[in-house]
């Protein structure tokens, strides 16, 4: 189920691309670092595609890789009657599909849209003493968001152009966060 929703929101974001980009195509590897609600900075990465459809407006989808740790506690009761806790922690791996509207003024770029989480897998990270995870899983592995985001745009030739941003995602449950982040964008040359 998660690869076909992966597999039809790259599709349309590919079959897109010819049709809505009248204006100017950009495309461009982000590096993100992002902070989480229950601490830590990660950093994260990717690819955009910046759409401009008019002076004023556009579109931009992103592919961007990102991953949460998590640490749980688990309680054991042994036939003595005896407790122990175990400790153990798992990295959830999930790619961010932001679709953004953007709106290009002289200042700055404003960016707000949804933006899907899908969890793509997992791995251990930490076990004591000595816990092996076997499966794990996320309900629901598609989680839906409201990113915004603020940009501007800077030539650094007539092909590449450097964006730094602000980016913050308030309503995606337990993976709200903020983040800032850099682009760099190459400009599709028009036919």
């Amino acid at each position: 189920m998660k690869a076909r929703i992966i597999t039809l929101i790259l599709l349309l974001s590919i079959l897109a691309i010819p049709t809505l980009a009248q204006k100017e195509t950009k495309i461009g590897l982000i590096g993100v670092v992002e902070e989480y609600p229950e601490g830590g900075l990660k950093f994260q990465g990717g690819l955009i595609i910046d759409q401009r459809i008019t002076k004023r407006s556009g579109f931009e989808i992103g592919f961007i890789t990102r991953n949460i740790e998590r640490g749980f506690n688990v309680e054991a009761t042994f036939p003595d009657g005896s407790n122990e806790f175990f400790f153990y922690s798992v990295r959830e791996l999930y790619l961010n599909i932001p679709v953004l509207y953007k709106f290009h003024t002289r200042i700055v770029d404003i960016s707000l849209g949804p933006s899907f989480d899908v969890f793509t897998g997992w791995n251990q990270t930490k076990g004591k003493p000595d816990i092996n995870v076997e499966d794990y899983d996320v309900d629901p592995g598609v989680t839906l968001g409201l990113m915004g985001k603020i940009s501007k745009d800077f030539d650094l030739s007539e092909e590449f152009i450097l964006a730094p941003e602000i980016r913050i995602n308030p309503l995606n449950d337990t993976r709200t966060y903020l983040g800032v982040g850099v682009v760099i964008k190459y400009r599709v040359p028009k036919n």
